[in-house]
């Protein structure tokens, strides 16, 4: 503890604690006093200043909003008093201000400020720096100012001018960052250096304020000491910060700052910065391997040349007894027991300026206790590889020799023992060679003992885990070896995994090789890997699986499960069942039911929001080795949009039903009234066909020409209307499943080629083919109704067929039963009718006589007969109309 800190403990120094509001005064003087300053209190500016004028305090704290006066007021005029003119004040600041306005520092007399919140050691330490600058003051004045006589009137214009020169090629050439603030903190000047360290140009930072690029976590700090800085004139400051990087990285600067505001060269405070970020790295890199040495277990010392202690662990003072300072600069001989063979110290200490030694031997406590250490020895090189000392690492082994003596007690009885144990048990050299292996190894790899003895070990393990094997030979001195798993090729040349654990085999402290134990884990590795892939599927799949014990408490639930639910795991695990089904009977039931073989049905489950919706859940037991049940599981899912989409396609289904029912009818009425008038207009045409027929035959002689041509137009008409009522009439029967068939045998080609002759007369210069095989082809089917339908094809081919067009007729056999196609060479369909072309009055250009009934009926009647209809037809190459019909209509 210093000189200073010792006047603070003994309450040589006083601090005037000025705060009107009560709780925070209260709070600062406790802190202030446990750190041993004797605190004199205030709660307003009027009474600060009586008590600062009577009692001298040597620091003034002032805390913000004084109900009285400003406190920028106050500290003025406790400055403006003579006696307390050099008195330090302290200002406490409610907040500090952001990075960019930071430069905005308060221009009050102050000596320093404390932004809150603080903590006592911030507290402590801003006071403490007050006393410190005091009395570093009190000493600067009881000595020499420096002659500033040459700097005010003895410099020569030339000599001002080379000044300058040298200032700018000092600064602009130097490793180190220069800058320069305003009172402000505002950046004057940055030297060419500071892109290097920092990554902006000289131009980007001049007139940014310093602050913007200190880091957060230090910007309070950097704020309160700048704010101090500028208090105290021509004073170097050392200091160091965090700053970020242009790049956004974190860099660490360490330098000087001096005051020169008052300098007519300089005006400004001038810093002198360097980065030390790799430094702090490896200082804090050494605090940590530091750190490292004094936790870990093992005995860790470091000897010069001399063999001289410079460094010893906290496990070796807690192994030896020693305390440092007994043992730093002491021999190594200290610990040396005479009981070691005879050289050995010597030999140790001979090979450590070579190489390093590895080995047992005996060491002795300061109390005398002997023991045994397991001792390995490095050199310790400088960056330039230079020998600069020896360290070594031991571990008290007394447990481990007492463990290899009891084991070699039983040797004997280790023999007859892994004759009759599962796991293979083998020794090896200390290059892995192996020189003993248990009959056991047969029933794992398939060789016998005597194929395996005198092999290396690595040549029965599968290459990738080669490395284990050699790291584990190399670190035989460890002793024990920690258990280790690899896959081994066994005789039949597949793969088998296995776990080894084993020991060293030691012979004078030295390990001669190895003792494992092989356990065959294949069938483990399996099941490990099986367990690894259904345990992710389960916390994988979007079901909600939980899983129970016999009273129905959960002891798991997957993701899917909390998701759904809104509980956390912790929730969960443990509760009851009902947590999510209240309803005690259903819970009961699906229990029950569970353990007679499994339950699958629909429940409406609560969300830990209270929440119901309905699930569908499947259960089932999970059995152990011997078949009992010890848990069960439970998978559901959330049909509530299930639930809502039959809802709503039930509703929709009923409206369907609904709109059905009124069509059917609408449509029942509509052939009601269409039968009627069918009915009612083929009885009028019939009568009116009659009339115009007599007339035809009986009065033809006595009706002049050109009414004669209006008695066989209306005969056409007449004929025509007739042929349509009878479609109609037709189509609505086919409709209605009025229609019946009367099926007999017919020859197709025989069909054909009579209705296509009875299109003689309207051939023209067209050209009508048949194409037909030589045997009937028969088929069961109404032949007038097939007549028909190969009749209004032909005829709708004729009517878009140019006169010096051709129709071909196709019939053909096939396996099913019969096909009809009628082609034409006319102008063709266009594909976007072709979907339509069947459909009732469709038509896609009028043509002859055409009703639009047509394709409908061949449609209708193809239909009845269980065959199918199409189309083909591409523009300006034609059309072909085509249908078939099974071999037999049922």
């Amino acid at each position: 503890m210093g000189e200073l800190s010792n006047k603070i403990v003994r309450g040589d120094f006083s601090v005037l604690n000025v705060d009107s509001d009560p709780e925070s005064l209260s709070s600062t003087t406790t802190a202030l006093r446990n750190r041993g300053y004797v605190v004199l209190e205030s709660a307003s500016g009027a009474e600060c200043l009586r008590v600062a004028k009577k009692e001298k305090p040597d620091v003034l704290l002032i805390g913000p909003g004084l109900r009285d006066i400003d406190s920028a007021r106050l500290c003025a005029q406790l400055k403006a008093e003579g006696t307390l003119r050099d008195t330090p004040v302290v200002l406490i600041s409610p907040s500090v201000p952001d990075s960019d306005s930071v430069g905005e520092i308060p221009l009050t007399e102050a000596d320093a400020y404390l932004i809150q919140p603080f903590s006592s050691e911030q507290l402590h330490a801003c006071i403490f720096s007050m006393l410190r600058r005091k009395q570093a003051v009190a000493s600067l004045a009881q000595g020499r100012a420096p002659n500033r006589g040459s700097d005010r009137g003895e410099v020569t214009e030339s000599a001002r001018t080379s000044g300058e020169e040298f200032f700018r090629a000092v600064t602009e050439n130097a490793s180190d960052m220069i800058l320069i603030l305003s009172k402000r903190g505002l950046i004057s000047y940055a030297s060419p250096s500071v892109e290097r360290f920092l990554g902006y140009t000289p131009g980007e930072m001049m007139g940014k304020s310093a602050f913007r690029f200190i880091h957060t976590a230090d910007l309070t700090r950097a704020f309160n000491d700048f704010t101090n800085a500028v208090q105290m004139k021509e004073l170097t400051i050392p200091n160091s910060f965090r700053v970020l990087h242009k790049d956004g990285s974190e860099r660490i600067l360490e330098g000087l700052g001096k005051n020169l505001l008052e300098s007519p060269t300089i005006a400004g405070f001038i810093m002198n910065v360097h980065d030390v970020t790799e430094r702090k790295r490896m200082e804090e890199a050494s605090r940590i391997f530091a750190h490292t040495l004094e936790s870990i277990s093992e005995i860790v010392t470091i000897t010069d040349f001399e063999d001289r202690f410079t460094y010893v662990n906290q496990a070796f003072i807690n192994t030896y007894g020693y305390q440092r300072d007994e043992v730093l600069r002491q021999h190594v001989g200290i610990l040396w027991s005479p009981n070691n063979p005879a050289g050995l110290l010597k030999e140790i200490l001979e090979q450590n300026r070579t190489s390093s030694w590895s080995g047992e031997l005996l060491n002795l406590t300061k109390d005398g206790r002997e023991f045994p250490i397991a001792l390995h020895t490095s050199r310790i090189r400088n960056e330039k590889g230079e020998v600069i000392g020896l360290v070594g690492i031991s571990q008290d082994i007394t447990d481990r020799r007492k463990a290899e003596a009891r084991l070699r007690e039983s040797e004997a009885k280790f023999r007859d023992l892994v004759e009759q144990i599962d796991e293979v048990i083998f020794t090896t050299d200390p290059e892995g060679r192996i020189t003993y292996i248990s009959p056991t190894a047969e029933a794992l790899s398939g060789y016998k003992p005597e194929e395996i003895v005198g092999h290396p070990i690595t040549e029965f393990v599968d290459p990738p885990f080669h490395p284990k094997i050699q790291a584990r030979l190399r670190n035989l001195a460890a002793g024990k070896l920690e258990p280790i798993e690899y896959r081994v090729r066994i005789k039949s040349g597949e793969f088998r995994w296995v776990r080894s654990s084993g020991t060293a085999i030691l012979e004078a402290g030295k390990p001669i090789g190895m003792r494992a134990v092989l356990a065959d884990i294949t069938a483990q590795k399996r099941a490990q890997e099986t367990v690894s892939l259904l345990s992710h599927a389960i916390k994988s799949i979007a079901e909600c699986v939980s899983i129970t014990d016999h009273k129905n408490n959960i002891l798991f639930v997957n993701q899917a499960f909390l998701t759904t639910y809104g509980y956390t795991h912790e929730e969960m695990i443990g509760q009851h069942i009902t947590i999510v089904n209240p309803r005690a009977g259903a819970v009961g039931e699906v229990l029950d039911s569970t353990l007679r073989g499994g339950w699958q049905g629909e429940l409406v489950n609560r969300k830990k929001d209270g929440t119901e919706f309905p699930i569908f859940l499947s259960t089932s037991f999970v059995l152990d080795e011997n078949a009992d049940a010890i848990a069960l599981v439970g998978v559901a899912t959330d049909i509530s949009e299930r639930k809502r989409i039959e809802r709503k396609l039930e509703l929709q289904r009923q409206n369907l039903q609904e709109s059905y029912e009124q069509l059917r009818q609408l449509e029942l009425a509509r052939d009601t009234l269409m039968h009627m008038i069918i009915h009612d207009m083929r009885s009028r045409l019939f009568v009116l066909m009659v009339g115009l027929e007599f007339l035809e035959k009986n009065e033809l002689d006595h009706i002049a020409e050109e009414n004669r041509r209006v008695l066989h137009q209306a005969r056409s008409m007449t004929t025509a209307l007739t042929h349509m009522v009878n479609s109609l009439l037709d189509i609505s029967k086919m409709e209605s499943g009025e229609m019946k068939l009367s099926l007999a045998d017919g020859d197709l080609t025989k069909i054909a080629r009579k209705v296509v002759s009875e299109f003689e007369l309207r051939r023209e210069e067209r050209r009508f083919l048949i194409d037909a095989p030589s045997r009937p082809v028969d088929i069961s089917c109404d032949v007038d109704v097939v007549s028909r339908v190969i009749q209004n094809l032909f005829e709708n081919a004729l009517n878009y067929t140019p006169a010096d067009g051709t129709i071909v007729v196709r019939v053909q056999k096939t396996d099913g039963g019969a096909r009809v196609a009628v082609e034409d060479t006319g102008i063709g369909i266009e594909s976007s009718h072709l979907s339509k072309i069947f459909n009732k009055f469709y038509q896609v250009e009028a043509r002859g006589e055409s009703t639009g009934l047509g394709l409908t009926f061949c449609k209708l009647a193809v239909e009845l007969h269980r065959g199918r209809i199409g189309v083909e037809s591409e523009m300006g190459k034609g059309s072909t109309f085509w249908f078939t019909l099974p071999a037999q209509t049922a």
